[in-house]
């Protein structure tokens, strides 16, 4: 059941540092999630337009694109789960399912780097909050002290341009699979956030999080919502729609919400 669990969506916005910022309401039901987002959002549909996934899936033939890996970044054993079991459900609705890595995500790793350098890294990003770093928490003032004095902006500008490039090319892609489920994150939550070690490999800080930072920088919508996997073990599975969809989104993870009940 999600009952009793959170569920988050992230809508896109080219406030506040360029855009490895994102914004978005979270509750614990989809529903909720659904009503804030009539709240923040003028012309917010609540039903998907015509030809998006419904909210039952019955009898529709969604096209939809799934992975476990990204081929960057391992994944833990109970987030593939999570994902198997998403796209088992899925599959029971009749939708189009096709197991398929999206273009350029290894590439959009590097361009987040470039990004966040460029913008001036954490300083940057809290330049644009708040100017008495004396009152930040320790953790972040090591953020902001390992950040560069200043923005880049060649560098940014570069990064950028190339980011329009690959947005166009995941367009593309989304045009034949209007959504794609994956991973949040390379693993469940643990002790130390951030930190897992995957076949060995030890997956620190926030490369782990590039299943979601990647939609994030291409201004993609994803609704993000636990799912059990191995063990009952909470995993974060991840619904990514087209730009403007995120309603379509909202639909499918409503559908999964009722079944994996």
């Amino acid at each position: 059941s999600l009952d009793g669990d959170k569920v988050a969506i992230a809508f896109y916005t080219e406030d506040g540092v360029v855009q490895v910022s994102v914004m978005g309401p979270m509750a614990r039901r989809i529903e909720d999630v659904d009503l804030l987002m009539g709240a923040l959002v003028d012309d917010w549909k609540t039903q998907p337009p015509a030809g998006a996934p419904s909210s039952s899936l019955d009898g529709d033939k969604v096209a939809i694109a799934f992975y476990t890996e990204d081929g960057v970044v391992p994944v833990t054993p109970e987030i593939k789960s999570a994902i198997r079991t998403v796209v088992n459900e899925l599959s029971k609705g009749r939708a189009n399912i096709e197991e398929i890595v999206p273009p350029g995500l290894s590439q959009l790793y590097l361009l987040w780097h470039d990004i966040w350098t460029g913008s001036g890294g954490a300083r940057g990003l809290i330049g644009a909050y708040a100017t008495d770093v004396s009152r930040l928490s320790p953790a972040l003032a090591k953020l902001v002290a390992a950040s560069p004095e200043k923005p880049d902006p060649a560098r940014l500008r570069t990064a950028e341009a190339r980011l329009r490039e690959l947005r166009a090319e995941m367009l593309g892609f989304t045009e034949r699979f209007p959504i794609i489920i994956c991973p949040v994150a390379a693993g469940s939550p643990t002790e130390r956030v951030g930190q897992w070690n995957i076949d060995g490999v030890e997956v620190r800080g926030s490369r782990g999080f590039g299943y979601s930072y990647v939609w994030s920088l291409l201004g993609f919508p994803a609704l993000a919502l636990p799912v059990s996997g191995l063990d009952g073990v909470p995993a974060g599975i991840q619904i990514v729609a087209r730009p403007d969809r995120d309603e379509q989104a909202i639909a499918v993870g409503n559908a999964l919400q009722r079944r994996l009940r």
